[in-house]
């Protein structure tokens, strides 16, 4: 599934102190055309007895770089009255009525109703999977509020690192080393469909006083200390930290994006 603009703009606004507040209830929508990012163009069929059905979803799964879940029960909605054309997409909202799009889909199969008949989504058909550029726990996270846990409002430095944290990777020590505060500016949306964000300062780490370790990854984290990591970063060139040298990190050098 691909995250509305909402959505996107909710999430990056996290790492900006802003807490993600998630529904007491998901409900999935069926939908005659594309919604796109917006959530707002799609046209969500109607017949009498039609009504959104909550979504309950099973245990988080993790495949490689993937964190997924998926629906564990059946989706079974009113049986029609009339024919109500081809169901061509799904959309998540906040809300039983209105409210807000969370994410859609384009179905595997489009479904066709016509009279008296009850439009239904086996179980383990809707599946909601991660695979950007951040940690498993954030990954989690951002798929636990589906589940109804709201993701905290973070304080974003930018850390670094001689690996994947996922992987093992450790954090780099030495004397003079300390994670950096990281200030982003306006969200920006993209004519991809994803919405991004940059750093707005010239971000420069202490001097080293002794080696640090080689500097492979640069990681967002929440806090100064621990391992709440949240986006993960593959250095384009590694960074062999040694007594004397500096590391920077320029104005708009730091992005962040979803879609």
């Amino acid at each position: 599934m691909y995250m509305t603009d909402y959505l996107e703009a909710g999430i990056l606004n996290t790492l900006k102190g802003t807490t993600l507040t998630a529904p007491s209830k998901v409900y999935i929508g069926l939908l005659l055309n594309d919604p796109t990012d917006t959530g707002a163009e799609g046209v969500e069929v109607n017949y009498t007895g039609y009504a959104r059905v909550p979504l309950s979803l099973g245990d988080i799964q993790e495949t490689g770089n993937v964190v997924k879940v998926s629906n564990d029960t059946s989706l079974v909605y009113a049986t029609t009255d009339k024919a109500i054309g081809s169901i061509s997409h799904v959309a998540l909202y906040d809300a039983l009525t209105g409210g807000n799009a969370l994410a859609y889909s384009k179905m595997a199969t489009t479904m066709a109703i016509q009279t008296d008949e009850a439009p239904n989504i086996a179980e383990g058909d809707i599946t909601l999977g991660l695979s950007f550029s951040a940690s498993k726990d954030f990954k989690r996270k951002i798929l636990n509020f589906f589940k109804g846990q709201s993701i905290k409002g973070m304080e974003t430095y930018i850390s670094l690192w001689s690996g994947d944290p996922d992987a093992g990777g450790a954090e780099l020590t030495g004397t003079g080393y300390e994670r950096k505060k990281v200030e982003f500016g306006a969200l920006e949306a993209l004519s991809s469909g994803a919405t991004r964000m940059s750093n707005t300062q010239l971000i420069s780490f202490d001097k080293p006083l002794s080696s640090w370790g080689i500097a492979s990854y640069a990681c967002l984290t929440n806090g100064l200390i621990g391992r709440d990591v949240s986006f993960i970063q593959e250095l384009a060139v590694q960074k062999s930290v040694e007594k004397g040298v500096f590391i920077k990190f320029t104005p708009g050098n730091i992005r962040v994006s979803l879609n």
